[in-house]
């Protein structure tokens, strides 16, 4: 039971790059496709690229958290 929240934190933080290069990488084709940076598909994959790496930074620290908690 302790090792699930050491491993899902650990994962979670290294993922953070992973995802982040990745949403940039698709940012980055979709405004040189449109030609614009303003396009809706480009803006909605800039928000999604923002909250996921938000929500993996949040998962990270909840389960850092809990793993330091229950120790």
């Amino acid at each position: 039971m302790k090792k699930r929240y050491l491993i899902t934190w650990i994962c979670c933080f290294a993922l953070i790059p992973v995802y982040a290069a990745g949403m940039m990488i698709l940012y980055g084709d979709l405004a040189v496709r449109y030609g614009r940076p303003d396009h809706f598909l480009v803006n909605i994959t800039g928000i999604a690229g923002l909250l996921g790496t938000i929500a993996l930074i949040a998962a990270g620290i909840v389960n850092l958290v809990k793993w330091i908690r229950r120790r």
